[in-house]
């Protein structure tokens, strides 16, 4: 079974038109291969909606393309890491986005969000709309999504639930109002002459390897003027590429592109020298520049809504006064790890114990605790969690209030989901969570996958610095290579910023040791001790450990 057919299968049974893709990088950019080389429909791509037809389609193809135009949506195509962050840009120019429940992870770590276009007002297919390194998606468009491979990683859905475009929210009247503002800065620049023989000189005299960023603008210019005066659409393009021809240099099918982009977006223009086109285009360039310095603002400090301002303060005097420990001079709070290791280790074992004793204010590895409140989600086995706890109860003589539940709401792939769960957390006065394990409440997000991986602890990592917590997370290791991370170990190993490996000995024994430390004391070890409780049930006894020093 093809997942790629499948998904196209179910895209195009609930309205959207979608063509099949394979993306690989090279020289570290993203570089599509369309069935038949193209996805446009003038140029003879076609879009099955019979479900053995569209597998048939799919042959060979492991990605689904949506082609935004002729679903009649809009895609927000929000780049992330590898230097970028849409996201921030979005924040600092003030720009909301509105829920929707068509959201995917890109592999990246972005986001791609669909929305219903307006029926009166269709959306171009532009970049950075309305900051940097956010693109929007419209008529003449096409957005990567769901299972979409790219090398190792993939896109990720990550909404509530498939929705088709009759059934999304319509993109809101504050993007139609970028969407505008961008044709009139493109369409209007007063550095633009109106001339069509001059916009085709200036179009002869771009540099060799001249970018899309001057070619964009003069076919939007071109198109307009061209259209205004009657002109046939195949005429304008027809000129527009003889012109970019007599450059000497460069694909005349990127002009033939620029022009068919810019004709099935523009309305007719014709010059408005009269009284009043100069204050508005100085007004169009006032508007550029606030949205530009809106957006680097960015590289300013900024105060974040709704954060404690005495947590949010981290101190860098020498004697680190202001870092609080769980665990002493091992765990801070505030952070994220991961532990791991094969099943029946010790790992639920290891932590209950800590929880208990944070609870109680006992004794971990020979570190004295403070009493700390404590949520456990038993995300695997709850009532295998629960006898555990009771165990502990019972071996000790002392109850605990650690607060124990299934999956406390939380899926790691809804970011309304997480940032739910961090108010829960903060409100509670929760100190430390554990997470037993990370898998089970990542939702849709694939643990063998770069994106998937990253996107589940980055998601846990936001929680411990909204709430000012230690999160613990625990996870399997390989069968076949068991000091390795089941899935992807290498994502789920740099995203964490400690991580632990338990390993069971003999005699009930077993080790720990910290592979990562982000403060750089990473490779300690000790050994710990299993004991069997009440009805056999495994007990960890942290005050009596076998050679339980580090060394």
């Amino acid at each position: 079974m093809n997942p790629a057919a499948e998904a196209a299968v179910r895209y195009t049974a609930l309205g959207y038109r979608v063509y099949p893709v394979n993306v690989s990088y090279v020289d570290g950019k993203k570089r599509p291969s369309f069935k038949g080389g193209a996805w446009d429909p003038a140029k003879g791509a076609e879009y099955p909606t019979e479900p053995d037809e569209i597998r048939a389609h799919w042959e060979g193809f492991s990605g689904v393309a949506i082609n935004t135009g002729l679903s009649g949506v809009v895609g927000i195509d929000i780049d992330q890491g590898n230097g970028k962050s849409g996201m921030d840009n979005l924040r600092a120019a003030g720009v909301q986005l509105d829920p929707t429940p068509m959201v995917a992870m890109t592999p990246s770590g972005g986001r791609h969000l669909l929305y219903r276009a307006h029926p009166d007002h269709p959306a171009p297919t532009k970049k950075d709309i309305p900051v940097p390194q956010v693109d929007v998606r419209g008529v003449g468009g096409i957005l990567f999504a769901y299972p979409t491979a790219v090398g190792d990683n993939a896109y990720n859905f990550i909404g509530d639930e498939w929705v088709g475009p009759a059934d999304l929210p319509v993109i809101s009247d504050q993007w139609l109002k970028f969407f505008r503002e961008r044709e009139q800065t493109h369409g209007n620049r007063r550095s633009l002459p109106s001339d069509p023989g001059e916009l085709l000189q200036r179009v002869r005299d771009l540099p060799p390897g001249g970018s899309w960023d001057e070619l964009g603008p003069l076919s939007m210019r071109y198109a307009a003027v061209c259209l205004g005066r009657g002109q046939e659409p195949d005429d304008i393009a027809e000129a527009f590429v003889e012109a970019f021809r007599d450059r000497g240099t460069g694909d005349p099918k990127d002009a033939e592109n620029s022009i068919r982009s810019a004709l099935r977006k523009v309305e007719p223009w014709e010059p408005d020298d009269g009284e009043g086109a100069y204050e508005r285009d100085v007004a169009e360039e006032l508007r550029r520049l606030r949205v530009r310095a809106e957006a680097q603002r960015r590289h300013q400090a900024a105060e974040a809504p709704e954060v404690d301002e005495s947590a949010d303060v981290v101190s860098i005097d020498g004697h680190d006064e202001g870092r609080r420990w769980i665990v002493p001079d091992m765990f801070p709070a505030g952070d994220f790890m991961m532990m791991y290791g094969p099943s029946r280790a010790g790992k639920s074992a290891l932590l209950i114990d800590l929880s208990c004793q944070l609870d109680t204010g006992g004794v971990f590895m020979g570190h004295q605790l403070d009493r700390t409140r404590g949520l456990y989600l038993a995300a695997e086995s709850a009532n295998g969690v629960a006898s555990r706890f009771r165990a502990w109860q019972a071996y000790h003589g002392q109850r605990v209030n650690v607060v124990v539940r299934k999956k406390g709401g939380l899926s790691l792939d809804n970011p309304a989901s997480v940032a739910k769960f961090a108010r829960y957390v903060k409100d509670e006065g929760f100190g430390v969570v554990f997470v037993d394990m990370v898998k089970h409440v990542a939702g849709s997000l694939e643990f063998d996958k770069n994106a998937g991986a990253n996107g589940a602890l980055i998601a846990l990592n936001d929680v411990a610095q909204q709430t000012g917590a230690l999160v613990i997370g625990t996870h399997h290791s390989k069968s076949a290579a068991p000091t390795l991370m089941e899935g992807n170990h290498a994502a789920l190993y740099g995203t964490s910023n400690y991580v632990m490996l338990v390993q069971r000995e003999e005699h009930g024994e077993f080790t720990a040791e910290l592979l990562k430390d982000k403060d750089g004391q990473d490779g300690r070890q000790w050994t710990g001790h299993v004991v069997p409780g009440p009805n056999g049930v495994p007990v960890y006894v942290s005050d009596r450990p076998v050679g339980g020093v580090f060394r």
